[in-house]
């Protein structure tokens, strides 16, 4: 069975991609899972949190990136021209995000200086950087795979509230991933709607689901990483 398939009915672009996620997340959810359900969750939740301030730092910068070469392309691509007014609203409300996680890192001891000077996570850097090939070498939409990945599987308040139960930390700490779990479902429905709107193609299309697949993959690399590593396991080397 496909992803379309899986659907009744004509399917928009944007529903096809949820569609597709939804399929592909099926190897991730395990290991999330794993993730949350570890004994050790108190010591390595403020690890998490250091990994993950390397993409919430990058949200604003690769926005600010895609729309400055979908500018230079609008004249003859009526996707590029679409890209710059979603991205600059998306922009306003993610704005100081990496400021708000630092303010809940400082809360559990960990001094700003420290998370902003320090190596990122190699996983983290990875999905990341790829974002910035996709939008530099092939096409800016790409981006919109990254965002459909992070956006459209928020947290949920029920399972930050046992998060916090299960660590035992202060609510402050949770202060930027609460914001998200309110904001992300309404920016997952803006995203699909928008990319049902667009004028795709099929190259559009698929440079999407790659960004898309390959988040999936990056987190699942990520949160299986980072429970063995705070378990004292070596993670697997050399996975694509």
């Amino acid at each position: 069975m496909t992803a379309a398939d899986s659907i009744s009915g004509p399917v928009g672009n944007g529903e096809l991609l949820r569609a597709k996620i939804r399929l592909g997340a099926r190897f991730l959810t395990p290991t999330i899972d794993a993730f949350w359900e570890q004994p050790r969750l108190v010591e390595v939740f403020p690890e998490f949190l250091v990994a993950i301030y390397g993409s919430v730092r990058a949200t604003v910068p690769l926005m600010e990136a895609a729309s400055s070469v979908a500018l230079r392309l609008d004249e003859t691509d009526p996707v590029a021209a679409a890209l710059p007014g979603y991205f600059r609203k998306h922009m306003q409300e993610e704005c100081d995000h990496d400021e708000w996680l630092l303010r809940d890192l400082e809360v559990i001891g960990r001094a700003r200086e420290d998370v902003t000077n320090g190596l990122p996570n190699p996983t983290i850097s990875e999905m990341v950087g790829a974002q910035y090939y996709w939008i530099f070498h092939s096409h800016p939409v790409a981006l919109l795979g990254f965002f459909a990945v992070l956006e459209g599987n928020p947290p949920r308040q029920e399972d930050l509230t046992t998060i916090q139960a299960r660590t035992g930390l202060p609510s402050e700490a949770f202060r930027m991933l609460r914001h998200h779990a309110e904001l992300d479902e309404r920016h997952a429905s803006e995203l699909f709607e928008f990319i049902d709107r667009l004028p795709l193609t099929a190259r559009h299309i698929e440079l999407i689901g790659m960004s898309a697949l390959h988040t999936l993959l990056a987190l699942q690399r990520f949160f299986d990483g980072l429970r063995m590593e705070n378990a004292g396991i070596s993670p697997p080397r050399g996975r694509a």
